[in-house]
């Protein structure tokens, strides 16, 4: 349960980096969620950034809060978790790259997704070994009963 509530937190900052400066340079400072971001990426709103930039973890906040019973259930849904982070680093690494460009440096906000999505990626592997330690448990007790 204890890995459950780490993946809930590190999504959830990764969620909140949007309001914290992605891009820092000499005299600039770019939060992801501005105007000025999107119309360099050349995408109409800022709404299809955010979709873009902070929708795996998005979804991997909706759904690491669901709660599955299901072993089988339980680990594809922190297989999809695992592969919704690697897209997020993808993403975040795509964007930050043009951004940053030779005259910028990743800011506090970029490199607090980064270790948020490796944080997600870790404790989904850490949740997958667990389940598979649970069902031992669970075999052993019901043999001991017999």
């Amino acid at each position: 349960m204890k890995y459950k509530n780490i993946l809930i937190g590190t999504t959830i900052l990764g969620l909140v980096t949007f309001l914290l400066p992605v891009v820092t340079g000499r005299d600039m400072s770019l939060a992801p969620m501005s105007r000025a971001v999107a119309s360099y990426l050349r995408l109409p709103s800022p709404v299809i950034l955010f979709i873009l930039w902070y929708g795996a973890f998005s979804i991997a906040l909706i759904l690491s809060l669901v709660n599955i019973k299901s072993i089988i259930f339980s680990r594809i849904r922190f297989v999809i978790i695992i592969l919704l982070n690697i897209y997020a680093i993808a993403v975040h690494l795509a964007i930050t790259s043009e951004l940053i460009g030779r005259t910028g440096a990743l800011g506090f906000g970029g490199i607090i997704y980064y270790l948020s999505a490796v944080a997600n990626i870790f404790v989904c592997i850490l949740l997958f070994k667990d389940g598979e330690i649970n069902i031992k448990k669970e075999i052993d007790s019901h043999k001991s009963d017999s």
